[in-house]
């Protein structure tokens, strides 16, 4: 059964869950976050057309037992990195085991010029929305990059014999390829890959075209509060010596069941579709006006599912049933979802009479 710990602390992932700390402090503004690669992979990622799935124009199957994709970065540069964001399907079922699990990156001087191994790398399993894998790839001179997937995470290992699980997939969702100051490098194509789903939109163009990427929004549940179903109150005092018109409060970014506005302790309105604002007209008055938005979130931060890359919008019994074998996965890895305001809230006057 599971077990409930109430009180005033805050958590901080860990290798295995989350440990206790002491409570931290909420951040008023949203952190930028990061570029993650979101879970539907129709048109921005790269799969492998696998082995026997698939046929060629002649109608015979297809089997990519070596997989590979080439990168042309179209001059000779100098690279300090390269990110990685992981296959990371989860759209509909958790399909994230085909997920490279060893690389092997190569590069070359140029299209005639030999192959050079530069490294072997080992990238996690996703779970949810696919986070950058930063490779050190220290190289001078670099034109072409080559990516080999050594296995994948259903346990395929390649050159693939026989007739592995799921077909053999594997694929990546986005590539970049950082320069010696840590920028991305534009104009990366695609020179040459293996094979690719094209029927399903699974082309290796994905890697380098952006598809996908979203910035994160940071709100409680990576401030300490994963697991918070409760409102947070968002407060700004805005002084208004003489009102004057109509005043609306307007919410930007944010996400929530539902947002209550209070003026100066008083509940003036909730906030629960778009346009997202509310009248305060009646509740401001001449002098300082304490205006708090208390965003709620909902119980399946609390409740779950939490593991197996659970979609949003459903849960069933048999989703609350899917924790790892090995026990708690790090606690990055849990499924909970963003709430807060991701910036601030505006109180706009409009018109001059009352």
């Amino acid at each position: 059964e599971s077990a409930y710990v109430l009180g005033s602390f805050s958590l901080e992932p860990a290798e295995r869950g989350f440990v206790i700390v002491d409570e931290q402090p909420l951040a008023w503004s949203a952190d930028p976050g990061e570029q993650v690669h979101a879970v539907n992979p129709d048109g921005t990622m790269w799969l492998t057309a696998g082995i026997g799935f698939a046929k060629d124009a002649d109608g015979r199957s297809i089997e990519d037992r070596r997989p590979f994709v080439e990168f042309d970065l179209g001059a000779p540069r100098e690279l300090s990195a390269l990110q990685v964001w992981n296959y990371c399907e989860g759209h509909v079922r958790d399909l994230t085991s085909r997920g490279v699990r060893e690389l092997r990156v190569l590069t070359s001087a140029g299209p005639d010029a030999p192959w050079a191994e530069a490294g072997r790398f080992t990238l996690p399993r996703c779970s949810g929305p696919a986070r950058p894998e930063s490779l050190p790839l220290k190289r001078q001179g670099i034109r072409r990059v080559r990516l080999e997937p050594l296995s994948n995470h259903a346990g395929v290992t390649y050159p693939a014999a026989g007739d592995p699980p799921d077909n053999g997939f594997v694929g990546l969702a986005e590539v970049r390829f950082l320069d010696a100051a840590g920028r991305p490098i534009p104009g990366v194509r695609v020179a040459a890959v293996s094979s690719e789903l094209a029927s399903f939109r699974r082309t290796a163009a994905h890697l380098v075209d952006g598809s996908g990427l979203e910035i994160t929004r940071r709100g409680w549940k990576d401030q300490g509060l994963p697991f918070y179903a409760g409102p947070v109150s968002y407060e700004q005092t805005y002084e208004i010596p003489s009102p004057q018109g109509r005043y609306l409060l307007r919410l930007g970014d944010w996400n929530g069941s539902v947002a209550r506005v209070r003026v100066n302790g008083r509940l003036a309105g909730r906030i629960v579709a778009p346009p997202w604002e509310c009248d305060l007209t009646p509740w401001i008055r001449p002098g300082a006006n304490r205006i708090a938005v208390e965003v709620v979130g909902t119980l399946k931060n609390t409740l779950g599912p939490h593991h197996g890359n659970p979609p949003l919008g459903s849960a069933w019994p048999g989703m609350f049933q899917r924790g790892p074998q090995a026990g708690p996965p790090p606690g990055r890895e849990y499924s909970t979802v963003a709430y807060g305001l991701f910036q601030p809230f505006r109180l706009e006057r409009r018109g001059h009479g009352r």
